[in-house]
């Protein structure tokens, strides 16, 4: 499997403590079973938790069908959530969008139907 980093810029501005898909707030954390935490190290924090959230087909179509694809092919149907921005505000427009693709370590952004690739 590649390791890739990839942006991902769909719809409106997200608002909230932990917004993800413009609907829902991760503010829960619960316990990472032990069996789990070291194949997903990037979702577990140091006291072995992590924060959760539950994206379902109703609540969000686009992100559901990405955690679906995403778990065929990796075995887990798991993201890591973060802020889209790099020293600079939030990203809020497709112009946002790609001007942080520029200037990050990012290797694709997907907005809408479009894939923005690097150039070798």
């Amino acid at each position: 499997m590649e390791h890739k980093v990839v942006g991902w810029f769909q719809g409106g501005m997200e608002s909230g403590p932990r917004a993800l898909g413009n609907r829902s707030y991760m503010l829960v954390t619960t316990h990472v079973r032990s069996e789990y935490r070291d194949r997903l190290p990037g979702i577990t924090h140091v006291d072995g938790t992590a924060r959760i959230q539950i994206v379902t087909r109703e609540s969000n179509a686009e992100v559901h069908r990405l955690l679906e694809e995403f778990g065929r092919l990796s075995g887990y149907a798991v993201l890591i959530n973060t802020s889209f921005n790099m020293q600079e505000p939030i990203v809020c427009s497709p112009e946002d969008a790609l001007a942080c693709f520029d200037n990050s370590g990012l290797d694709a952004l997907f907005m809408g139907n479009y894939r923005v690739d690097r150039q070798e």
